[in-house]
């Protein structure tokens, strides 16, 4: 399966739910051909990014926007990082959650934050150094 399938099918299929979530899993590039309403849904994107990290860059500024839909998909793929909203991305006490969720998350935190304290300290202390 590819992600273009879902491109060429019938409107009334890109806003199937069941039917965009069954692209996903095949290929997480399938949501950027679901409708924006698919996109924008809570629900479906939490279940989404929950079972296809990579998805998260398709939500709406809304979802990524939200600490607890980012913290999800970074516990999995600390890469997604750079899907969030940059407020989340330079949010001290978010970055500090992230890296509880996966330290591996260090590696994407913007330059100037990587110099805090805190933040260093939490990733070296995770990373066993």
């Amino acid at each position: 399966a590819n992600a273009h399938a879902l491109e060429h099918a019938d409107s009334r299929l890109k806003r199937d739910r069941e039917v965009v979530l069954a692209a996903v899993l095949q290929d997480g590039n399938a949501l950027a051909f679901a409708l924006e309403s698919v996109r924008n849904d809570d629900i479906f994107m939490i279940s989404a990014v929950a079972k296809q990290a990579s998805v998260l860059q398709y939500a709406g500024e809304r979802l990524r926007s939200n600490a607890e839909v980012v913290l999800g998909a970074i516990k999995s793929d600390p890469s997604v990082f750079r899907f969030a909203t940059p407020s989340l991305r330079e949010d001290r006490d978010f970055i500090l959650r992230a890296l509880q969720a996966n330290v591996d998350t260090y590696e994407h935190i913007v330059g100037y934050l990587r110099s805090d304290r805190v933040i260093t300290l939490m990733a070296v202390k995770a990373n066993g150094l």
